[in-house]
């Protein structure tokens, strides 16, 4: 456990210092977070000299927040992170990460020109025999794949072509080079199975289900800009509604 000195002389109680401290490391990526399992009670109360009701009021603080959970004989766990958004403002996978403490990072699978299907060419305006810009991801937080990302643009969006996006979503990218600005997406949420690709490249079990949110994305006029389906795990995702 990381040198820690809770300091007595404080206003603010020992038992809201420690929990701040776990909750520090839960946030910094610490060793608790490799391990997944808090150190007993009696543990923490003799490396931080406090009674076991300053650690219980703590810990009580972690579990109230979601943070950890207490397993019968067995011990007090780190939870699987949750990924909160409010359903009235879901920005893309990316952007989550983006404004919150999760190591974040995407690998390109493909960029490609392809012809767009009636769907396709339905939502976005387009005539027939037209090309569109198909971009997938797999989004990981903490090195967890937990997002397969399908983003389909316009030709007007070429310049898309042959990025990495490895740290960066494709709307921040688009708005800072493009000097362009973007409607809070439409979106639709719904269960779905993962299929053989998704299956291979966020290395799941076959027929996995997941949560399918697919996005319409306008632009400052009202002009349909994108097309976004993200494949989400299941486990560990949490939205508010």
């Amino acid at each position: 456990m990381p040198h820690f000195q809770l300091n007595k002389d404080s206003s603010e109680p020992l038992y809201k210092q420690l929990a701040a401290f776990f909750k520090e490391e839960i946030k910094n990526k610490g060793g608790l977070e490799k391990s997944l399992k808090l150190p007993t009670e009696r543990e923490i109360s003799e490396s931080f000299a406090v009674s076991r009701i300053t650690v219980r009021q703590a810990l009580k603080i972690l579990e109230d927040q979601d943070l950890i959970e207490r397993e019968q004989g067995k011990g007090t766990f780190l939870k699987p992170h949750k990924l909160k958004e409010s359903g009235k403002k879901l920005h893309t996978l990316s952007r989550v990460a983006e404004n919150g403490s999760h190591a974040a990072r995407s690998k390109l699978v493909s960029s490609s020109l392809e012809l767009a299907n009636d769907q396709e060419k339905e939502l976005l305006g387009l005539a027939e025999d037209t090309y569109i810009v198909v971009i997938k991801r797999v989004h990981y937080m903490d090195d967890v794949p937990v997002c397969f990302e399908i983003s389909r643009f316009t030709q007007d969006f070429t310049f898309l072509l042959g990025k990495n996006f490895a740290e960066e979503s494709i709307q921040t990218f688009i708005e800072r080079e493009k000097n362009l600005s973007f409607a809070a997406p439409e979106r639709t949420i719904e269960i779905v199975y993962a299929s053989k690709e998704i299956t291979h490249f966020m290395d799941l079990e076959p027929n996995r289900p997941l949560i399918l949110m697919a996005g319409i994305t306008t632009d400052s006029s009202g002009s349909v800009s994108f097309l976004t389906q993200e494949y989400l795990a299941a486990e560990g995702q949490k939205f508010e509604i």
